[in-house]
């Protein structure tokens, strides 16, 4: 590609000092003074988590080696490669592991850590950055690898304004993820006041509610692949069942799914195996195909014809972890195996639930599902914001759409 006018190529190497952090070991997170350091999960784009910092010993010697000082750009080696963010002294003192890279500039009157930051932003999971990681065996970017990149760098004004920019874009997609966190967070506050019981309709507040046991309400579904479908599923904490090339870009299932449960339109399944988000396991419904497969690990249901209890207002109660205490009581008095959770279908069904009448239940049902619309339109008004940036990015850092200084 053609160097843009007035602007310079230029490798990392010739710009930046490029250090891997201390690499852990037990002598280190059992020794004298403790310090904290960052590793990969701390580092977000353009951002950094603190919440949770590790901590680990430094000699004098390693504290200079691995400082962090306001301006170092830090970049992911391995997990996300090359995720990364400009270091503003948000907690001094504080290091780096050798997960990471520490990108210093060795002229700051040169390229700005921020537009590094950016240009990262723009090459991250194109080919440009994967023909310099390693797959030998987890995907990393070796420091010999990253110092080969090369770089379009326009004069230092130039970059100021194309951050500003950039900043401007990156200021609306904070503002809408800010929103979804707390529609979320709203739509929370309704599910545990509504499906409660706590607030009430003013139309149902003479009704009771009635305790039901789910074996009243609910049947197994232990129907056998006899129709030959080949789309195993998978559950998502917000889509439901899924088809697993979906949600791992290909199938991770045996080849052999004969022996799978064939599952409907509209039946639930339970994961009786515990994993982090979820440690009693998840029930998830099928909604977005006729039909899918699960292994026999899954405990496969659906409501009983006739029975006084709508789909999505069971769903919603699944979905805001309300039958998560029973779970864990079944959990303790059962036993564990390699993360399964030894509960029978008879467990499963001896739990309990509180109905509202169908009428109240679909009222319910009907205020959350505007929170789900609404959250998804915003989601979707997201994506589309980062697709601009995205597209502006290319543009920008490439020369193609040059700035007025």
């Amino acid at each position: 590609m053609k160097i843009p006018h007035g602007w310079k190529l230029k490798s990392v190497e010739d710009m930046f000092e490029v250090q891997l952090g201390k690499m852990l070991n037990q002598a280190a997170k059992n020794g004298g003074e403790q310090y904290p350091y960052l590793t990969n999960t701390n580092v977000q784009w353009g951002r950094f988590d603190l919440a949770e910092l590790n901590t680990m010993t430094f000699s004098e010697t390693e504290k200079k080696k691995f400082s962090l000082k306001n301006g170092d750009l830090i970049v992911c080696e391995g997990g996300e490669v090359g995720r990364c963010s400009v270091w503003r002294e948000e907690k001094n003192p504080c290091y780096y592991q050798k997960a990471l890279h520490r990108l210093r500039p060795l002229n700051g009157e040169e390229i700005l850590p921020e537009f590094m930051l950016a240009y990262m932003q723009s090459i991250a999971g194109t080919k440009r950055l994967g023909d310099l990681t390693s797959r030998s065996s987890i995907a990393h970017l070796t420091r010999e690898k990253f110092l080969e990149l090369d770089v379009f760098v326009p004069p230092i004004k130039e970059q100021r304004k194309l951050i500003l920019i950039l900043g401007s874009a990156d200021d609306g997609i904070e503002k809408l993820a800010a929103l979804i966190v707390a529609k979320a967070e709203r739509k929370r506050g309704l599910m545990q006041q509504l499906l409660t019981g706590q607030t009430r309709f003013k139309e149902f507040k003479g009704e009771r509610w009635r305790k039901v046991g789910l074996s009243e309400i609910l049947e197994q579904v232990t129907r056998k692949n006899s129709t030959g479908c080949v789309r195993v599923l998978t559950g998502s904490a917000n889509h439901g069942l899924i088809d697993q090339r979906e949600f791992y870009s290909r199938r991770v299932a045996s080849d052999d799914v004969s022996g799978y449960y064939l599952v409907k339109r509209g039946e639930f399944a339970y994961n009786r195996s515990s994993a982090a988000g979820y440690p009693f396991g998840a029930t998830k419904r099928l909604n977005d195909y006729d039909e899918g497969v699960l292994s026999t690990l899954y405990l496969v249901f659906r409501i009983k014809s006739g029975a006084p209890l709508d789909s999505n207002f069971l769903e919603h109660l699944f979905e805001g972890g309300f039958f998560d205490a029973q779970l864990s009581r079944l959990c303790r008095e059962g036993a564990r195996s390699h993360g399964l959770l030894n509960i029978t279908a008879d467990e499963f069904f001896s739990m309990h639930m509180h109905l509202p009448s169908v009428a109240e239940q679909q009222r319910i049902e009907a205020v959350l599902s505007a929170c789900d619309r609404e959250i998804e339109l915003l989601e979707k008004q997201l994506e589309a914001l980062k697709e601009q940036k995205r597209g502006l990015m290319q543009k920008l850092l490439t020369g193609v759409v040059r700035v007025k200084i």
